[in-house]
């Protein structure tokens, strides 16, 4: 009885070095330590852009409200720009697609 329970824990003791020593096992837990240390940070730049988004609107400088504001309206003002032009973009791209397969059709008739 006791050889056997020696053998089971040897061999108990076999598949923890296995395991410890497998690289892919090595691997995977190097990645989970890199997720939780990006998590970890992204906690913290939430955390400092709440406070900081509060603080900013604690300001009592009616100058600085007034540029910020109109910053914040300019940002706007680029988002919709940036969209439009991308949406003109896309349209001269299909355009383009639209015009080389109709000139091969033509081209395939003649």
């Amino acid at each position: 009885m006791k050889r056997v329970s020696k053998l089971v824990i040897y061999g108990l003791v076999i598949v923890d070095m296995a395991i410890a020593n497998s690289s892919k096992l090595q691997q995977s837990e190097s990645r989970i330590a890199l997720i939780d240390e990006r998590l970890a940070v992204t906690e913290e730049r939430i955390d400092y852009t709440s406070k900081k988004k509060w603080t900013n609107y604690i300001s009592t400088n009616t100058d600085l409200l007034a540029a910020k504001a109109k910053l914040e309206r300019q940002q706007e003002e680029k988002l919709k720009i940036e969209d439009k032009v991308l949406s003109l973009l896309l349209d001269y791209e299909a355009a383009n697609r639209q015009l080389k397969l109709l000139t091969s059709n033509l081209e395939t008739l003649e």
